[in-house]
């Protein structure tokens, strides 16, 4: 498997995972902007800005509105709406 740590720790949270897959978006736009044009899915664990950090999901819901989200949490859903992400993309497990 084919994988990039872009950041692990309070300072923010991103992996990258063949190219298609994002694992947490905790770090700065321009950090992983290079990387967007491939990811078709964004998966965000929890609501800590370490693993969701507001001004880079706004940043990515207005340049690739086409990425999906996925997580688990209610509360991640609700962040995401109010970043700009469009309600058609974004899916609950």
């Amino acid at each position: 498997m084919n994988y990039e740590i872009i950041g692990s720790s309070s300072k923010g949270n991103c992996i990258v995972v063949e190219d298609v897959l994002m694992l947490d978006c905790g770090v700065s736009y321009t950090k992983i902007k290079k990387y967007l044009p491939k990811v078709k899915l964004i998966f965000i664990s929890h609501i800590h800005q370490d693993h969701l950090l507001p001004t880079t999901i706004k940043k990515i819901a207005y340049n690739y509105p086409t990425i999906k989200f996925l997580t688990g949490s209610e509360e991640v859903v609700e962040k995401l709406y109010i970043q700009g992400v469009c309600p058609n993309n974004i899916y609950i497990a």
